[in-house]
Order: structure tokens, then sequence, then C-alpha cells
């Protein structure tokens, strides 16, 4: 491999650990936020005899960027999570699963 190319790829790889952590930090805070809103939707279903339709459509939204997250972190996808890429929707998860080679 060229050394031009190689230098490339490490600095690359360099970058992706640092997303990687900065999604790590993020997921540190997403997770007990996705549990929080469990907790809130089985609330409001006792009282009001249906889920809450915001807090499905922000769950569905959090656990889909939560799995885009575990995604890019084992190398199942290069495509980042938001804020780089566009929130996902409802259950949403990063289309290319091709193994990296």
């Amino acid at each position: 491999m060229e050394p031009a190319v190689k230098k490339l790829n490490r600095e690359s790889f360099c970058l992706r650990i640092l997303w990687m952590l900065l999604y790590a930090l993020a997921w540190q805070v997403a997770a007990p936020l996705l549990m929080l809103i469990v907790l809130l939707q089985v609330v409001y279903r006792v009282f009001k005899g249906q889920p809450h339709a915001g807090l499905a459509r922000l769950g569905g939204g959090i656990g889909g960027w939560l799995a885009q997250i575990a995604c890019y972190a084992s190398f199942q996808s290069e495509d980042k999570p938001w804020p780089v890429a566009d929130w996902p929707l409802q259950g949403e998860v990063s289309e290319s699963r091709e193994p990296m080679p």
C-alpha cells in the first residue's frame, strides 16, 4: 500500500475512533432518556388507556438512533448517525449493513 494511502486510512480510522467516543457519550445520555420515555408512556397508558403518540415517535426515534450508533460502532455501517445524518424516523436503521473490508 502506498504511504500516502496508508496515512490517509490511519487518519480516517483515528477520526472514526473520535466519533465513536462521542457517540458512546451520547449513548450514556440517550439510553436513560429512552427508559424515562418508556416509564412516562406506561404511566400515560395507565391513566389515559392509550399510548401518547408524541412519546411513541420520540422513543422510536431515539431507539433508531441508538441502533444506528450500534451499527456504526460495530463497523456494520460507514454512515454516521445524527447529527451528521438526518434524525431517524421511528425505528429506522441505516441501510448499509454490509461488513467493512
